[in-house]
């Protein structure tokens, strides 16, 4: 989950994002509420643009990308069809799911309570 990165294209240029507890406690501290973002995302559907753009903005801030979560809101909302506010829409599942601990798989789960007797 923390020290993974990710990378995210703005304006035609990719940008490694690191995903650090640190940067979860700055979003935080800011007002930004993870759990709340990532609620909304599964929801279904589209999700909250305003949401989206936050989260956006402090993952490509991180990765050295200096955007407003104003001006991703813009862009997503300037021209909805597009295919680049079509792929921020659908990155904000996965970029969403990576403030979020990685559950155990049922097979892992089982191998590791599983005892020897």
């Amino acid at each position: 989950m923390f020290n993974d990165s990710v990378k995210v294209k703005w304006n035609d240029k990719e940008y490694e994002c690191p995903i650090t507890m640190e940067l979860i406690k700055t979003m935080e501290r800011n007002g930004a509420n993870v759990l709340l973002t990532r609620a909304q995302i599964e929801r279904g559907g589209v999700p909250p643009v305003s949401l989206v753009a936050e989260m956006f903005a402090y993952v490509l801030n991180s990765g050295g990308c200096m955007v407003t979560e104003g001006e991703i809101y813009e862009s997503i909302m300037k021209d909805s069809a597009s295919d680049q506010s079509l792929d921020i829409l659908k990155a904000a599942d996965f970029v969403s799911s990576l403030f979020m601990p990685k559950v155990e798989t049922a097979e892992r789960a089982v191998k590791k309570g599983s005892k020897k007797k």
